[in-house]
C-alpha cells in the first residue's frame, strides 16, 4: 500500500468503526427520550463514559499516514462517523433528514467532541516531543552550561 493511501484509509478505517459502533449500540451515541444501556456500560460511573472510549478507540486509525495533517484526519474522522452512524440507522428506521441531523449533532457534541480534543491534544504533544528531540533540545548545551 502506497504511503499516501495511508491517510485516507485511516479516515474510512474510523468512520466505519465509528458508524458501526453507532450502528451496534445506538443507545450510547444517539439521543432518545427512554435509554436502555447495554449491560455491559454499567461498569461505568457515567452513561457517557462507553461512548467517550468506543468513539477514543475509532479515531485511533485516523493516526495512520504523516503527522502533520494528523489533525485534519482527526475532525474528519470524528465528523463523518456520526454522519454516517446517523444517517444509517435513521434510514433503517424512515426517519427524516432533519431527524438525522439532530442525531449527527448530538452524536458529535456529547460523544465525539470531547474524544476528539483529546486526540488532537495527545497530536500537539506528540509533534511537540518529536520537534524537541530533533533539535536535540533535551540535551544541555555545552557552550551555556557553567
Amino acid at each position: 500500500m502506497k504511503a499516501s493511501t495511508l491517510p485516507i484509509v485511516g479516515i474510512a478505517a474510523s468512520a466505519a468503526l465509528s458508524a458501526s459502533a453507532i450502528l451496534l449500540w445506538p443507545e450510547l451515541f444517539l439521543f432518545s427520550k427512554v435509554v436502555h444501556y447495554p449491560e455491559w456500560a454499567g461498569i461505568f460511573p457515567d452513561p457517557l463514559i462507553p461512548a467517550w472510549c468506543l468513539a477514543f478507540g475509532a479515531l485511533g486509525p485516523t493516526w495512520l499516514g504523516p503527522l502533520r495533517r494528523a489533525g485534519i484526519r482527526i475532525a474528519l474522522g470524528s465528523l463523518l462517523g456520526p454522519l454516517m452512524g446517523a444517517a444509517a440507522h435513521d434510514m433503517g428506521l424512515g426517519f427524516s433528514s432533519i431527524n438525522t441531523l439532530y442525531q449527527f449533532a448530538w452524536a458529535f457534541i456529547f460523544c465525539f467532541l470531547g474524544p476528539m480534543l483529546l486526540m488532537q491534544l495527545l497530536r500537539c504533544a506528540f509533534s511537540w516531543y518529536r520537534r524537541r528531540v530533533a533539535n536535540n533540545s533535551f540535551k544541555p548545551n555545552p557552550l551555556q552550561v557553567r
